[in-house]
């Protein structure tokens, strides 16, 4: 069974790269199990999404350098500043924007920290901002 699927699979790659007509559906065998599929477990698939702990406001810690605080949650809003690793920084809010992804370090997602202070002093004296915003993937 599973030769016929990779043999099956190797002739849909072969053909979406030859720029063939799109495949058929070809009939499937019966399923091995006897149980239905809803009571089936589904198998865990790994995330590229940073695991947040959504208990905030919490101190975090810069796993890179040069990590990006920016206006909004967003990968072109305005630069307001960098941090580099070791830096503390406080996360009031954990809040969904632009995806990211990951050079040699961190982790890519969507994921953003709203921060309200970096290195022990308040975002507002520092930038003149109430928060900054900072990909979660590069915090501890």
């Amino acid at each position: 069974m599973l030769g016929r699927a990779l043999a099956v699979s190797l002739i849909l790659v072969s053909l979406a790269a030859c720029g063939g007509s799109s495949a058929t559906e070809t009939p499937s065998e019966a399923p091995v199990s006897a149980a239905p599929v809803e009571s089936q477990a589904p198998s865990a698939e790994p995330s590229s999404a940073p695991v947040v702990d959504e208990s905030l406001p919490r101190n975090l810690v810069a796993q890179c350098n040069g990590i990006a605080l920016r206006a909004d949650a967003s990968t072109t809003g305005a630069l307001v500043g960098r941090v580099s690793t070791g830096v503390k920084v406080r996360a009031a809010e954990v809040v969904t924007g632009d995806s990211y992804t990951a050079g040699s370090c961190g982790t890519g997602g969507d994921t953003w920290y709203r921060i309200t202070k970096v290195g022990g002093k308040s975002v507002r004296s520092t930038y003149g901002l109430p928060s900054v915003y900072a990909a979660a993937g590069f915090f501890e």
